[in-house]
């Protein structure tokens, strides 16, 4: 029997006096956590907390890791494409009749479909200046496309001025 007889036990559990070298350890984790790499034809948009204050051209870089600074890589060099009148999917092609059907300058309705290619001039305008890129590049080129297609008649847009609008509009 143990009955009424005192046990000593003894605190085994790891006691750290110290825990300034974890601190130190996490927090240079986390600087760390603040190197990026902007490469070619892109360019890196700094953040802090939520406001732009940099653009990074390319190479590697430093920012102060989140929650105070954040790296948005844009691809400023890629060629974006907009399809008006139809969109790719996969296989094949859905038809948006309200985009392709257009009336020309003699009153026919024609059904016209094309792609519009475009790169970016600034990426700040991109990120921060318009609610949809996509939409506004496509109503700006459905509206010049209806604007050159409303003067011309119908063979002349079907036959000839194929070549033509890429320069007009």
């Amino acid at each position: 029997g143990l009955v009424g007889s005192e046990m000593c036990i003894r605190d085994r559990s790891v006691t750290t006096g110290k825990p300034l070298p974890i601190i130190i350890v996490i927090f240079l984790v986390w600087l760390a956590t603040g190197f990026y790499i902007v490469d070619q034809g892109t360019r890196g948009i700094v953040l802090t907390f939520g406001e732009n204050t940099s653009v990074t051209l390319p190479g590697p870089r430093w920012h102060i890791p989140y929650p105070i600074e954040t790296v948005e890589i844009v691809n400023q060099e890629q060629v974006r494409t907009i399809e008006v009148g139809y969109r790719s999917l996969g296989e094949g092609a859905t038809q948006q009749l309200k985009e392709s059907l257009m009336l020309t300058g003699d009153e026919n309705i024609i059904d016209l479909q094309f792609a519009v290619q475009y790169n970016l001039k600034s990426v700040e305008d991109f990120l921060f200046n318009n609610r949809s890129v996509e939409g506004s590049v496509r109503g700006a080129a459905e509206t010049a496309i209806r604007e050159v297609v409303g003067k011309s008649d119908m063979d002349f847009v079907l036959y000839e001025g194929c070549l033509l609008y890429t320069s007009d509009a």
